[in-house]
């Protein structure tokens, strides 16, 4: 299933890197990696996560404090955000 991601998705996840990025390779990789990870079980079975706000489902982060926020269509996946539990709730509404 396509995926796509929304601007404020995509400042989410630079911002992530940048930071990950200043630590360490190890925690920039590793952080990719959950990306990646939730990217693809959210597009191979996107109805099995929770219902979130605003009309979306949120896949939780196992190993960082993030969630992937994303709205499921027929053909597509839009991921709204890359949203850090530390940030305020719902900033990207």
């Amino acid at each position: 299933m396509l995926v796509e991601f929304a601007d404020q998705a995509k400042v989410d996840v630079d911002e992530a890197f940048d930071w990950y990025a200043s630590k360490s390779i190890d925690a920039l990789d590793g952080f990719l990696r959950a990306l990646d990870h939730a990217v693809g079980v959210v597009s191979s079975g996107p109805e099995i996560w929770p219902q979130f706000e605003a009309g979306t489902q949120r896949y939780v982060f196992r190993r960082y404090p993030f969630s992937l926020i994303y709205r499921a269509f027929e053909d597509r996946i839009v991921i709204v955000a890359v949203a850090p539990h530390r940030k305020r709730p719902g900033y990207w509404k």
